[in-house]
Order: C-alpha cells, then sequence, then structure tokens
C-alpha cells in the first residue's frame, strides 16, 4: 500500500531532530494544548490573530523559499578539494545539513499554503438560517440550535488545527533558520582553514 506523501513528508523532517536532545514529545504536546486553550478559550482573539498569523506565514516561507535557491548557502560545490579528515568531516556535515534543509523547507512550504488555506476558510462567516433557506430546509428552533453547536464545534477544531499547525511552523523556521546559520558558519571555517595555508 502507497503511503501518504504528507505523511512520509513528516516523517522524514521528525526524523532530522533525533538526537538533538530537545524533548519534542513535550513541544507537540504543549504545542497541542495551548491550540486547543485557543480554540476554546480565545474566540476574541482570532479577529485580530489571523491577519498577524498571515502576514508572518508569507514573510516566512518567502525567506524560506529565497533561501532555497540560495545554492552557495547548502551546497559543497564550491569548497576547495578536502586535504584532511577534518575537511572530509565538514563536507559531510554539510551534504546532512543541506538534506536537512530541503526536507524541512518542504514540509515549511507544505504547512505555508496549508495554514493559508485554514486560515481562509476560518475567516467566512456562515449563517445557519442562510444555508437552511438557500437548501429549501424548514427546522425547528430547536433543531437550529443544534446544527450550530455542531458548526461552532467543527469550528473550534478547525481553529485548534491552524493554531496547532501555525506553533509547528514556527518551530519549523526556528530549525531552518539554525540549519542556515550552521552551515554558514562551517563553511566559513572552511574556507579560513584553506586560506590560512
Amino acid at each position: 500500500m502507497k503511503k501518504n506523501r504528507a505523511f512520509v513528508i513528516i516523517k522524514d523532517v521528525y526524523l532530522t531532530y533525533r538526537d538533538d536532545n530537545e524533548n519534542h514529545a513535550l513541544r507537540v504536546f504543549t504545542a497541542a494544548i495551548a491550540a486547543v486553550a485557543i480554540a476554546v478559550f480565545g474566540s476574541g482573539l482570532l479577529k485580530n490573530a489571523f491577519p498577524v498569523m498571515t502576514l508572518a506565514i508569507s514573510v516566512l516561507a518567502g525567506f524560506s523559499f529565497t533561501a532555497l535557491f540560495s545554492n552557495h548557502a547548502i551546497t559543497t560545490f564550491d569548497l576547495p578539494a578536502p586535504k584532511n579528515e577534518n575537511d572530509r568531516q565538514d563536507i559531510k556535515r554539510l551534504r546532512l545539513l543541506g538534506q536537512n534543509f530541503r526536507k524541512r523547507s518542504r514540509l515549511f512550504l507544505i504547512m505555508a499554503v496549508a495554514e493559508i488555506m485554514l486560515i481562509l476558510f476560518l475567516s467566512f462567516r456562515i449563517d445557519t438560517i442562510q444555508i437552511l433557506d438557500f437548501f429549501s430546509v424548514t427546522m425547528t428552533p430547536y433543531h437550529i440550535q443544534i446544527f450550530d453547536g455542531f458548526a461552532k464545534i467543527i469550528s473550534s477544531i478547525l481553529i485548534m488545527f491552524a493554531f496547532f499547525i501555525f506553533f509547528e511552523f514556527i518551530y519549523t523556521f526556528y530549525r531552518l533558520s539554525e540549519t542556515i546559520l550552521s552551515v554558514l558558519e562551517i563553511r566559513n571555517q572552511y574556507f579560513d582553514s584553506h586560506t590560512d595555508n
């Protein structure tokens, strides 16, 4: 059976976090609890939060997209030939960091698109009575109240997902930035060691 592509991408990214001395289960759990709390108790926050979230997503996704095409930052093709074992280890680390960056960027950009689509969907306010009138459905006030309650539950679940994805989006951006800084540092040290000799 063919695996879901999104699941494979998520799994690949989380595998890049192995052995980094961070408690990812706790981080994901905390993000989920925060998302649930916002969805349940933060209804007044949503009107102002969604435009800010959309702006942040657009800016950070633009940064990631630009960094993807910055070959000098994540490749080894322009480095001098390795002279010793340290150089070979540096090139190996750079290749691994480059692979991690590409995997994380893929997930990052997918989350950006999914998040903006979810925020757009949640921004629409749907009037239950208008929907029922459109479909020529006659319901008692009791049934309309149940229908409204069901719509609010679905909306709360989607809001929870929107905030959870946003928290993961911000964390992934942090890891992308960390990766680029590591790449630049290793490359600079590599060039310095070749210039000195």
